[in-house]
């Protein structure tokens, strides 16, 4: 039997509520940037005799304060992080990763087989950054970094989701997904016999995925223990009489 939980909070503030060393591994997907501007800042030097050059080097925005350094520290050693980015956050992702401690793998190129023409190319390539911590090999090296499974409609496909499951956990594992957008990931884990965590960040989103996962055979809901109601604070002498 599968069992899941999942929260409302933001990414950052839920993965500091779970403990050290608890997750077997990481599958999510950063949301959507508003600007193409938060990639990166560079900064102008003007006419500063020290200056070898007329730039500073370009340092990379962290659009989530923290969430790395709170990745490395849910996760057990020698295990796993899927990152799915795009190509521009590939670039920030990948030194702010290694600074919390992660060891940059591969680049999984997944070709989303899409026929619908860009303004200069046809976009049909996504990217999946592999992380680790500690030591972890595959299950099955002989696959290949070139993964071909169609897109729809902005959905990662159950496939795909399920090949990074059996490459990098076992059954009963647990799997999380601090930016839980959509139900894939979420439905992949259950299905394949791991257990499942995600924050969605909406109360509304929450309960809509809530409920989809329900009807999933064989998985069953992990209810939050509400915090104990406050008592009283009876002052001493105080004529008043608690019934318990």
């Amino acid at each position: 039997m599968s069992t899941f939980q999942l929260s409302d909070a933001g990414a950052v503030p839920w993965l500091q509520s779970l403990g050290r060393h608890s997750v077997d591994l990481v599958l999510t997907r950063l949301p959507p940037r508003r600007r193409q501007s938060d990639l990166a800042v560079a900064t102008e030097l003007k006419n500063a005799r020290s200056a070898r050059n007329q730039w500073f080097a370009i340092f990379p925005n962290d659009p989530h304060p923290g969430l790395f350094e709170q990745l490395y520290r849910v996760l057990k050693p020698d295990s796993h992080f899927y990152l799915f980015c795009s190509q521009e956050d590939l670039f920030v992702v990948k030194p702010l990763a290694q600074a919390a401690g992660f060891r940059f793998q591969t680049v999984l190129v997944w070709d989303q087989q899409r026929s619908r023409p860009g303004r200069h190319y046809r976009p049909q390539l996504g990217w999946i950054c592999l992380f680790e911590k500690g030591h972890r090999p595959v299950s099955d090296p002989r696959v290949s970094n070139l993964l071909s499974y169609p897109a729809e409609d902005g959905t990662l496909p159950p496939a795909l989701i399920a090949l990074l499951l059996e490459q990098s956990s076992a059954p009963q594992q647990l799997v999380i997904d601090p930016f839980l957008q959509g139900s894939e990931i979420a439905e992949a884990s259950l299905t394949a016999g791991r257990r499942f965590c995600g924050a969605t960040g909406d109360p509304s989103r929450r309960e809509t995925l809530r409920q989809d996962l329900g009807q999933l055979p064989g998985v069953t809901e992990l209810l939050t223990r509400l915090p104990p109601a406050a008592l009283p604070n009876w002052s001493q002498g105080s004529a008043q009489i608690a019934l318990l």
